[in-house]
């Protein structure tokens, strides 16, 4: 059986988009405070600067 993946909403990718573009903490850190990796956090920094 295929496990799904987390939905996460617009709100929620923009909040932490904003949050490492400013780069106040350091990624690992939001991945800790958000409970995600930090690649996704990375590609979700890539998919909003586009």
């Amino acid at each position: 059986m295929k496990k799904e993946g987390k939905n996460f909403s617009a709100n929620f990718k923009e909040k932490v988009n904003i949050e490492a573009t400013n780069e106040q903490e350091i990624i690992q850190e939001l991945a800790i405070k958000y409970e995600l990796y930090p690649t996704q956090i990375n590609t979700l920094k890539r998919k909003c600067s586009r």
